[in-house]
């Protein structure tokens, strides 16, 4: 129960922070607190949404802009060079739709 609580309170950190101006702030809570792999030149904008805490690397030279969703539930790596336009999201993990109990679907 403890770790659930803990959990939660650094999701909900990293949406809180994802929305102040200081670049460095959100970039040092992104590194230490929710422990994504940024490469050293990366820019990531205000409004990051994160699905999961860890599991997320992106390479050097990258920018995510405003209002970008990542979940890293199956991990995510996104390479070098890379430019997430406003409002672009990366699911790792989905429902199957006709499943009767909503079954969870991985993959393309």
């Amino acid at each position: 129960m403890k770790a659930r609580l803990h959990y939660a309170l650094l999701l909900y950190l990293a949406e809180m922070v994802g929305h102040v101006p200081s670049y460095q702030m959100r970039h040092w809570v992104y590194r230490r607190l929710c422990r994504i792999q940024l490469g050293p030149h990366t820019n990531i904008q205000r409004g990051l949404r994160l699905f999961c805490l860890g599991g997320i690397k992106i390479g050097d030279y990258c920018c995510i802009n405003r209002d970008v969703t990542l979940d890293g539930r199956r991990g995510l790596e996104i390479g070098d060079n890379v430019h997430l336009s406003v409002g672009s999201r990366i699911l790792t993990l989905g429902h199957a739709p006709r499943s009767p109990d909503f079954a969870p679907a991985v993959g393309p």
